[in-house]
């Protein structure tokens, strides 16, 4: 199964009704993938965690793991030594 959800604003009242759906399909034994963006993505982290919660709330899924935007910086490495 595949859902797919454009926007926030528009389609956030039917989260709750697409958990719903998406966490029986988990029950059944379907591997449902659910794809959320944005019109330019930057929303998406802050959306996809809320679908996460709400299929959370009512089934095991595990964690989603921090985002690469959401980690701590890496250090930063000496620099690299010139060959010429």
């Amino acid at each position: 199964q595949m859902s797919r959800r454009i926007g926030w604003s528009v389609n956030r009242p039917f989260v709750a009704e697409w958990a719903e759906h998406i966490a029986a399909w988990i029950r059944e034994g379907r591997e449902p993938y659910v794809m959320v963006h944005t019109p330019d993505n930057t929303l998406v982290p802050p959306l996809a965690r809320d679908v996460h919660e709400a299929i959370a709330a009512r089934i095991d899924v595990g964690d989603l793991g921090p985002w690469p935007g959401e980690r701590a910086p890496e250090p930063e490495v000496g620099e690299q030594l010139s060959l010429l």
